[in-house]
């Protein structure tokens, strides 16, 4: 008796809010770069193989499993086969915050979480500036060591960065098949109308994200190639705002406050289109 033939569920890839990924020092160590050569030989042959200076002990080197979201963009970014990613693994985020920040031997620990962690951790670590392979300098995600404004991701000086994907059921024409999902999608890529009551830009701005109307840059794989991205609606000024307490944006209560090189009023700000 024949079986009856399985066809394979279709799915679609939406991609969301973007995070960035850092590469964390003790606040009690001096280094306050590193490149993608340097995180090869490290997390590629292991501290004291890797010989990077000073980060050279392997008790010192910290990790986590190569299902983790973070040690798969930074191996990629550096070359290194995720099942090949050396070091101690913590586990959690928490656990990868607390080896790197209460590292008796600080000037040695090396560790890596999602930006969003460090920032809320930066009494403790802080984000290493990283230079990609193709990059001259080392940028931090953010436009000094001590801000917020993600402006370095934005406009793609900042290499480590993923957006966060839904990963929806479809149909034969690719369109969502279950209309909840469908209508949460759809908030999300701005296809939906938000309910009232519903600061979804806020929410994503405060939980240390970084919506994509607020991107200049994108690329369509795990860190793959950047392209220019001009969103439909962009609300970067509006992201600085909340994000890092200020911006340089033109504040406007419509387009009639804005000028020629920035003629619409979004969220409060002039925006280029």
């Amino acid at each position: 008796m024949r079986g009856r033939r399985r066809h394979p569920r279709r799915h679609r890839r939406v991609p969301g809010p973007i995070t960035s990924w850092s590469l964390i020092a003790s606040n009690d160590s001096s280094q306050t770069n590193i490149s993608a050569a340097a995180v090869y030989f490290v997390y590629g042959f292991g501290a004291a193989l890797g010989q990077v200076a000073p980060w050279t002990v392997d008790a010192e080197l910290y990790s986590r499993n190569a299902t983790s979201a973070a040690l798969i963009a930074i191996a990629l970014g550096a070359g290194i086969p995720p099942t090949k990613f050396k070091g101690i693994d913590v586990g959690t985020n928490q656990a990868m915050i607390s080896s790197v920040g209460q590292s008796l031997n600080p000037e040695a620990a090396l560790g890596f979480v999602s930006t969003e962690v460090a920032d809320l951790n930066r009494d403790t670590v802080h984000t290493l500036a990283y230079q990609a392979p193709d990059q001259s300098c080392a940028y931090w995600p953010d436009s000094t060591a001590t801000g917020f404004d993600k402006r370095n991701v934005r406009d793609g000086h900042y290499d480590l960065w993923s957006p966060y994907n839904f990963y929806v059921p479809v149909d034969g024409e690719g369109e969502i098949t279950n209309p909840e999902t469908r209508r949460l999608v759809g908030y999300f890529t701005g296809a939906e109308p938000l309910p009232d009551g519903l600061p979804l830009l806020d929410i994503i701005i405060d939980n240390g994200t970084i919506p994509q109307c607020a991107m200049q840059v994108w690329r369509d794989e795990e860190i793959g190639p950047l392209y220019s991205l001009q969103p439909d609606a962009p609300c970067g000024c509006y992201f600085e705002s909340r994000a890092a307490g200020g911006t340089d944006c033109q504040a406007c209560a419509g387009d009639g406050d804005c000028s020629a090189d920035a003629p619409v009023c979004r969220h409060g700000y002039c925006e280029v289109i």
